[in-house]
């Protein structure tokens, strides 16, 4: 390294990131050219006859999603880019903005992932896996089954990174018992790969099981509508749990079919070892029934309506860090938050606030998607979930950003489609955890570096796991949300 590398002081801008470490050169170079000459043409663009902020609004947010999809500077810093730059802009004001963040979700979302992290201190995944394993794993296809089921039920309560690390460090212990040879075994692809499958699954069934996708989808149902349409916590769950029970047996039946699962076994499987193990774990004390407690207490809480969400999670988050009755590190937990995403939740509602405010929303809807207000109800939400399904697959880690820049366009078009847009779009919003098609998404490769699995062996799976997730969240809602207080119609 030269003296000059060496001596950031020396260079009054830091090129080769030596302060900063974010060196400008290579493909961050070129996304971040790129996203400038995003910016200056669309600021050229003639569309003072929208509204006389559109270009301006239509730059920045284009920009910004740019920055998002190529992850050429850190999540948060693209949400700092895209607060200051619609500050200087004149897009909104500071008190807009502060305004904004106030709404936005973001305590919650902390007390949320508190309570979810509180599962990695305990034992609580790893007996949910060895019951599942101990009733059902007596050949490699239900030994399949078995750990997808009890990802699938670990995650309705924990979040989904941290449900893929905890199953799939106890599901290489298993493989490993069995023989099975990484790069060669059809097994171990299947159930490394339906790991974090199921584990979206599971998130897609309550709001907390995948708090930042979901709660990012509703945050900008409700910015965008100031607050008229939302999902509640139970109407989320009444439509999300029959939708995660109905992809189980499917979605396996993909997984073990893609990768020539067996149902039969050449050597013995021996289920006395999942006994043993779930033995060695002892019965549920302390800590354990402490987060039992504290996650049935919060999950009841909200779907009774007795404490609101953001009431039932900041209490809840706040019970798990206390002394006596917690079951997290206080400073663990500081430590485990996601912070990037923590501050685009919180930043969410300005993209609503740009795109209302500049009437590029209802633009969109008058001249590229008008014809969308014929089609019928069922084919409208199945369109747009069709939508959000290959945005967030092709866009697989800006899937948040993702989220907030599509629900935020698809919901003026809704209401001008006459219909319920807490509805229409819900199916939408379960999409956003849907990211099963390329393995590069953070989620599926957290799995990939037990070499199991090639980047290829993620495609024909996961097309077919979003278009079934697709197919099945529209028709349950399309038929369960009218019956829970959800009207297709305004």
């Amino acid at each position: 390294m030269s003296e000059t590398a060496k001596n950031g002081n020396i260079r009054f801008f830091d090129i080769d990131g030596v302060q900063t470490g974010q060196p400008v050169k290579g493909k961050r170079g070129v996304c971040l050219a790129f996203s400038f000459v995003i910016f200056i043409v669309c600021y050229l663009l003639p569309l003072g006859g929208i509204s006389p902020t559109a270009n301006r609004a239509l730059a920045l947010v284009l920009a910004v999603i740019w920055i998002w999809i190529t992850s050429c500077v850190p999540l948060a810093v693209g949400c700092l880019i895209l607060a200051v730059g619609g500050l200087f802009l004149k897009l909104f004001n500071f008190g807009e903005f502060a305004a904004s963040f106030g709404n936005s979700p973001f305590l919650p979302m902390i007390g949320l992932l508190i309570v979810s992290l509180g599962a990695g201190k305990t034992n609580i995944a790893r007996r949910v896996a060895y019951i599942f394993l101990s009733t059902m794993g007596r050949s490699p296809a239900m030994i399949l089954l078995a750990i997808s089921a009890a990802t699938a039920v670990v995650s309705a309560f924990v979040s989904n990174l941290g449900t893929t690390i905890v199953m799939s460090s106890i599901s290489i212990a298993i493989m490993t018992e069995m023989g099975e040879e990484k790069g060669r075994s059809g097994l171990g692809k299947a159930i490394m790969l339906a790991i974090p499958m199921f584990s979206m699954i599971g998130g897609l069934t309550l709001i907390s099981g995948s708090p930042s996708t979901n709660m990012m989808g509703i945050s900008m149902l409700e910015s965008y509508t100031d607050k008229e349409f939302t999902v509640t916590y139970a109407q989320w769950a009444k439509i999300g749990i029959p939708s995660g029970l109905l992809l189980l047996i499917p979605s396996w039946i993909i997984y073990k079919n893609a990768f020539g699962v067996r149902g039969k076994s050449d050597k013995d499987i021996d289920i006395d070892l999942f006994k043993r193990k779930l033995k060695e774990l002892g019965p549920l004390r302390g800590a354990e029934l402490r987060w039992i407690i504290i996650v049935a207490f919060m999950v009841i809480s909200m779907i009774t309506g007795v404490l609101s969400m953001g009431m039932a999670a900041l209490l809840c988050g706040t019970v798990a860090v206390l002394p006596v009755v917690g079951c997290v590190e206080p400073n663990d937990a500081i430590k485990s938050l996601p912070m990037d995403v923590l501050i685009l939740i919180g930043f969410s509602p300005i993209i609503a606030n740009i795109i209302n405010n500049s009437q590029l929303g209802v633009w969109s809807v008058n001249n590229l998607f008008g014809w969308t207000a014929s089609l019928p109800g069922y084919v409208l939400m199945l369109a747009m979930t069709f939508i959000m399904a290959i945005m967030t697959n092709v866009c697989a880690n800006a899937t948040i950003g993702i989220i907030a820049v599509c629900i935020t366009a698809l919901t003026p078009l809704v209401i001008a489609s006459g219909m319920n847009p807490s509805l229409v779009l819900l199916p939408a919003m379960y999409m956003g955890s849907c990211t099963t098609v390329l393995g590069v998404q953070t989620n599926v490769v957290l799995t990939y570096h037990y070499g199991y699995w090639e980047m290829k062996d993620t495609l024909k799976p996961g097309i077919a796991a979003a278009i079934l997730w697709s197919v099945v969240t529209t028709t349950v809602a399309y038929f369960v949300g009218p019956l829970i207080g959800m009207p297709l119609y305004l």
